[in-house]
C-alpha cells in the first residue's frame, strides 16, 4: 500500500514548504518475506477545505503481514477493534488482492495481525489506513512496484475519496482535487512547533450518515465563505501566521448540518478555542475534534473532553503531532 518501501528516507523538507512528492524509500524487502506496515492516522477537512484537505497524525495503527496456508486475520487494540473484518473482506486484504490482480499476479493466503490505535469509525482515517497499509505490502511483494500514483489511485478508488488516502500514503498536510481516477495533489510540511490536541468522543457516527445530512445546493454565500477561509488557513500554515487559524478553520458547508448528529461538536470547539487554540474543527465526518494550539500544556484537550464528559459523553484525549511520513514498511514480523 502506498509509497514507502523501507524505514529509511532521505530527509524532509523544510517547515512551510510546498511539494509535490514525498520523499520516499529505495529499497525493497526480498520478495514473500513477512512484513510490518506502519500508517498514520488522517483527520480530513480541517473545517473550510471539505473533501480537499487532509493531515496525517502521529497516532499509527500497526499491520503485520506474513506467508500463511490459508487466511488468518487478528486483532489488537480498542477503540473499535470489533468492528474490523477477519474475511475477504478485511479493508488490507482487499486492498492487497486488488492491487495484485492490477498487476497480473496472484493473492497468496496472508496472516495478518492487526495493532490498533486509531480509533475506528470517529473521523480518523481508519478505514483509509487499512487500505494504504494493504498496498504498502502488496507493493513490496511486487516484481514491477507500482508507482506512487497508481497506488494512489488504487487506494482512492477503494476508499471513495481522496483527502484521508493521500495523506496516509505520503504523510504531512495534503491539498487535493478530485480530479478522476489520479487525483492532483500537493503536500506541506507542517512546522515542528504546531501541536494537535484530538478529542474523540464515544459517539458514533457513521461516514455514510453524515454524508446524508448534507444539502445537495449551498447559499453563494456560503460557498464564498469556505473558499476564502480554506486559502487563508494554507496560508497561515505556509506563513506559521496561526493567529489567523481561529477564523480560517471555520466552515459552512459540512459541519452545521453534521452538527445535528454530533450534540457536543460546537460546545468541544468552543472549549478549545477559549483555551488557546489557534482553531478547531470536526475531524473528517467526526464525532472527533481536532484542535490546533501552541502545544505548551493539555489544556485544550483537557477541556474539550471536560465540555464532552458534561454531556455524559465518555471522551478520550490525543496529544499529537503532524506525521511527515505516511504509510510505510517498518522491518520484518
Amino acid at each position: 500500500m502506498g509509497n514507502p518501501r523501507t524505514s529509511s528516507r532521505a530527509s524532509a523538507p523544510r517547515s512551510g514548504t510546498l511539494v509535490s512528492e514525498p520523499v520516499v524509500n529505495d529499497e525493497l524487502p526480498p520478495p514473500r518475506d513477512p512484513v510490518r506496515v506502519q500508517v498514520p492516522a488522517t483527520s480530513a477537512n480541517l473545517g473550510p477545505g471539505f473533501d480537499s484537505f487532509g493531515l496525517a497524525l502521529d497516532l499509527y495503527d500497526e499491520y503485520q503481514f506474513a506467508p500463511a496456508d490459508e487466511l488468518a486475520i487478528s486483532v489488537d487494540g480498542g477503540g473499535g477493534a470489533e468492528m474490523v473484518s477477519r474475511d475477504e473482506g478485511n479493508l488490507a486484504i482487499a486492498a492487497a488482492r486488488q492491487l495484485c490482480a492490477r498487476a497480473g499476479g496472484e493473492f497468496a493466503h496472508l496472516r495478518l495481525h492487526e495493532v490498533l490505535r486509531i480509533p475506528i469509525q470517529r473521523g480518523l482515517g481508519s478505514s483509509a489506513g487499512a487500505i494504504c497499509a494493504g498496498l504498502v505490502a502488496a507493493n513490496a511483494q511486487l516484481e514491477t512496484p507500482a508507482t506512487l500514483e497508481e497506488l494512489i489511485e488504487v487506494a482512492v478508488d477503494l476508499e471513495g475519496h481522496p483527502d484521508n488516502a493521500v495523506p496516509a500514503l505520503v504523510g504531512g498536510f495534503c491539498i487535493v482535487l478530485d480530479t478522476g481516477p489520479r487525483p492532483e495533489w500537493m503536500r506541506i510540511e507542517l512546522p515542528e512547533d504546531l501541536a494537535i490536541a484530538v478529542a474523540v468522543p464515544e459517539l458514533h457516527i457513521p461516514t455514510e450518515a453524515a454524508r446524508r445530512m448534507l444539502p445537495r445546493r449551498v447559499p453563494l454565500a456560503d460557498a464564498v465563505f469556505n473558499v476564502g477561509r480554506s486559502a487563508m488557513l494554507v496560508a497561515a500554515i505556509v506563513n506559521r501566521d496561526y493567529q489567523k487559524l481561529a477564523h480560517a478553520m471555520e466552515d459552512r458547508l459540512h459541519q452545521p448540518y453534521r452538527g445535528q448528529l454530533h450534540p457536543v461538536m460546537d460546545h468541544m470547539i468552543g472549549a478549545a478555542l477559549a483555551t488557546g487554540a489557534y482553531g478547531a474543527a470536526l475531524s473528517g465526518s467526526g464525532s472527533t475534534i481536532i484542535a490546533l494550539h501552541s502545544g505548551a500544556d493539555e489544556t485544550v484537550e483537557l477541556a474539550m473532553r471536560a465540555v464532552c464528559e458534561a454531556t455524559g459523553i465518555p471522551c478520550r484525549t490525543h496529544a499529537l503531532k503532524p506525521s511527515a511520513e505516511g504509510a510505510r514498511i517498518i522491518g520484518e514480523s
